[in-house]
C-alpha cells in the first residue's frame, strides 16, 4: 500500500482563491497499481 498527500492551489474565474487538500491510497500487486482511491476536501479558511 502507499499514499500520498498532496495540496492544491487556485483562483476561479471570478476571483475566488481555492485550496484542497487531499490524499491518494494505492494498492499494489506484483508491482503494478490495482486500486486507487482518492479523497479530497476544500479547506475553507
Amino acid at each position: 500500500m502507499g499514499v500520498s498527500e498532496w495540496t492544491l492551489t487556485g483562483t476561479t474565474t471570478s476571483g475566488v482563491r481555492l485550496e484542497v487538500r487531499g490524499t491518494d491510497h494505492y494498492e499494489f500487486r506484483a508491482g503494478k497499481v490495482v486500486r486507487k482511491d482518492a479523497y479530497w476536501k476544500i479547506v475553507e479558511k
